[in-house]
């Protein structure tokens, strides 16, 4: 018969089979902490420019409105109301750059003239009141006849052809916009 040997005398069990250990378990953790904070700093640095478009999309819708309340102004303080003739150095005489500017509300504008200057914060409609969803904006405006190039360029016969509208749009960030267009003189 076989014999039995105590069981203080059998051979320890193998450390395969028994799990992790203290320091295994501590670098995993170091490991995953890692990665979790380039995980927290990608989606926070997207975070903080998500707002960006929005401010972006506001800025030209804001631009946009006030070139379109430009153009539909008259040409020039001395155009007839129609545009016909329109004002030339040879018929009826264009107003000087050096006139151009704000005089009294919006709503008194009569001409792109008018809008020279104007520097809106927050920005206003035509009749005076602020626009809503604006607050922390700025709306600056120069108008200006077209330069020797832009003559050139545009095959125009007089710098008084063409006037240069240009829109420039701050949001709160500090970010800038600027829209330009062109008016004929027709």
């Amino acid at each position: 018969m076989p014999t039995v040997k105590p069981a203080s005398s059998r051979a320890p069990a193998t450390r395969t089979s028994l799990g992790f250990t203290l320091v295994e378990l501590i670098v995993a953790m170091v490991l995953i902490a890692i990665a979790m904070l380039g995980i927290t700093y990608s989606l926070s640095y997207g975070l903080r420019y998500q707002s960006h478009g929005l401010s972006q999309a506001q800025s030209v819708a804001l631009a946009q409105a006030y070139l379109d309340e430009m153009l539909g102004q008259k040409f020039d303080a001395n155009t007839p109301v129609g545009g016909m003739p329109p004002c030339h150095p040879d018929t009826l005489s264009c107003a000087a750059a050096d006139t151009f500017g704000a005089s009294g509300p919006r709503a008194a504008f009569t001409s792109i003239n008018d809008y020279d200057g104007l520097d809106e914060s927050p920005p206003l409609d035509i009749d005076g009141n602020p626009r809503s969803g604006y607050n922390g904006y700025r709306v600056r405006v120069a108008v200006r006849y077209a330069s020797a190039a832009e003559q050139s360029e545009f095959a125009l016969d007089a710098s008084e052809d063409a006037k240069v509208m240009q829109v420039r749009v701050s949001d709160p960030s500090g970010s800038e916009l600027v829209l330009a267009a062109y008016r004929g003189n027709f």
